[in-house]
């Protein structure tokens, strides 16, 4: 069955909604009120195929890269047995596309709006090894990924779900997780096999596949859903809190390894073993970095935090199955170099551990403000690539920001931008060992995000929100997107051009009301898939990069959508 689909040549469904630093993304129940946060994102990655393909003549094979249409090929150097092909290139079936999709032998992006009653908040999205996509999120009313399949899922209260959908959006499974009270689910990741893990809060009552959530657990499970079906193959939940403070956050990420295991960054508020690994006593709201084996047993459980609240938010692997985190700090956080916070508000932090959890480096990332002003720090998502580096991204409420190098190192002040108010977003990029290596600082008079980050060949894809009326991006030269609020899609060339960190900006789309972006993944080909939702009429536009034009899909209060591009530029 197909989702409901709206095609269009250039269609690039992207939307975001701005947060407040700080807010609390915990659901209260079926409204639509926008205050659901967002968190870092699932890790999902691919790169290009330039597999030499036989000429057909009996003759020498040829390269996808000669700028000639020979062999398999369906369009010049890409479809067949090369990479597969951009918008509006010529293909024969879908696998011929990065987007999936093969309409009337072109290549085209797809989009889609997740239908249902009351809210539908779509929170994380991930793709398989087949191209398929996964996603995640939370519902109020019923959801329904199909009008033409009868199946409904109907939320008691407010209930967490993860879907299925195949290479061109077309419903395969969902699933409700969920009971009685308030559940959802934060994020979501694939492994080898395409089997699912979810991971998000749960309350007692909760039904998640063979296990119900009893009344002494409540905030934290994993749960793995096969490929095939969507069956859950197994839940783990956790002790994590008592009834959750005001400014209590769930911002909880996961991903997987190379060795099948699900890595998660979550915080928690009461003591825990998780699974007897590590007897874990947090002070406040404290950090936890959890590794489950395949089968689900506990690999590792780390504990970090001090006297105040502390938040993960983000994590990511490497291909030596090291282990990135990131998230923010109230006083001290210590991994293996332990690190303080500056100033007043939050500070942020990027940190490593390897496979076996043994600490390797932690940074700090914050505002250097004056004496006695309040700043707000927080890594919104990370991301690995193929030569080692780390990429983070975040948000502050201070025009400055300085990246925190080795314990005997400076910090580096990357950028002075005298906003005017509000939040601005940043990007910076450490070594595997924790070197910094370049930053920068995006922001306007308006509040400004980066909430999500993959990084693709040589270039780094970043996700977020642009605040009206104008913004400045990059470092040295300057330019200003004059404009609306609304989402945008950033590639930063690496490394630098001249040393001069200036990101391309691929998409910058206008909105008639409030919407949030918050899903962003690779596809094998290189596609891109974004996801979110919407908390009142908003209308996406996706005509051209930096140019309103006519909506190609309109959503409406409390919808989610769902989309796909081709390969970046």
């Amino acid at each position: 069955m197909r989702l409901s689909l709206v095609l269009a040549a250039s269609v690039a469904p992207l939307v975001w909604l701005a947060a407040c630093v700080g807010d609390d993304p915990t659901p209260t129940g079926p409204t639509t009120d926008a205050s659901v946060s967002e968190g870092g994102g699932s890790s999902s990655s691919g790169g290009d195929s330039s597999a030499p393909i036989d000429g057909g003549d009996g003759g020498p094979a040829t390269t996808c890269g000669d700028n000639a249409l020979n062999g398999d090929e369906t369009d010049v150097d890409c479809g067949g047995s090369c990479t597969p092909c951009a918008n509006t290139k010529i293909c024969k079936v879908d696998k011929d596309c990065a987007t999936g999709l093969c309409s009337a032998n072109k290549c085209a992006p797809w989009q889609a709006v997740v239908p249902g009653a009351q809210r539908r908040d779509v929170m994380g999205v991930a793709v398989d090894p087949s191209g398929a996509v996964v996603l995640g999120g939370g519902f109020a009313g019923t959801i329904n990924f199909s009008a033409s399949d009868p199946l409904k899922i109907t939320a008691e209260s407010f209930d967490g779900f993860v879907a299925k959908v195949d290479s061109k959006g077309g419903h395969v499974w969902q699933k409700r997780l969920g009971g009685p009270a308030v559940d959802y689910v934060y994020d979501v990741a694939t492994d080898a096999n395409g089997d699912v893990y979810a991971v998000g809060s749960f309350e007692p009552g909760a039904v998640l596949g063979a296990t119900t959530v009893p009344a002494t657990v409540r905030h934290l499970g994993v749960v793995k859903l096969a490929a095939a079906d969507g069956a859950v193959l197994w839940a783990k939940v956790y002790d994590a809190e008592p009834p959750p403070p005001a400014d209590s956050r769930r911002m909880m990420a996961i991903t997987v390894d190379g060795a099948g295991r699900a890595i998660v960054a979550a915080s928690f508020r009461i003591g825990n073993t998780f699974g007897g690994a590590a007897v874990l006593e947090p002070s406040g709201e404290d950090v936890v970095l959890l590794a489950l084996a395949p089968d689900g047993s506990t690999a590792f459980a780390k504990r970090y935090g001090g006297a105040n609240n502390d938040y993960a938010q983000a994590v990511a692997v490497d291909a030596s199955d090291n282990v990135y985190f990131g998230g923010s700090f109230a006083a001290t956080l210590s991994v293996k170099d332990s690190l303080a916070n500056p100033g007043v508000g939050e500070c942020g932090f990027v940190a490593s551990v390897d496979k076996n959890g043994v600490a390797r480096w932690a940074r700090r990332i914050y505002a250097n403000n004056p004496a006695g002003v309040a700043a707000g720090q927080q890594v919104r998502a990370v991301a690995t690539d193929a030569a080692g580096r780390v990429h983070v991204v975040g948000l502050a409420n201070a025009g400055q920001v300085r990246f925190g190098g080795p314990p005997a190192a400076a910090d580096t002040n990357v950028d002075i931008y005298a906003s005017g108010g509000g939040v601005d977003a940043y990007y910076g990029a450490y070594s595997g060992g924790g070197d910094f290596i370049h930053g920068a600082l995006v922001g306007g008079i308006g509040d400004d995000y980066f909430h999500a980050v993959k990084a693709v060949g040589t270039s780094v894809v970043v996700y977020g929100y642009l605040g009206p009326p104008d913004v400045e991006v990059g470092v040295g030269p300057r330019r200003t997107i004059a404009g609306s609020e609304g989402p945008a899609l950033f590639v930063f060339p690496q490394p630098p051009a001249a040393g001069k960190l200036v990101p391309k900006v691929v998409h910058v789309h206008g909105l008639a009301g409030q919407a949030r972006g918050r899903g962003l993944a690779i596809r094998p080909g290189g596609g891109v898939v974004v996801a979110g939702h919407s908390f009142s009429t908003a209308t996406v536009n996706a005509v051209a990069p930096i140019a309103p034009g006519a909506p190609d899909l309109a959503l409406t209060d409390g919808a989610g959508y769902l989309g796909s591009l081709g390969p970046l530029p």
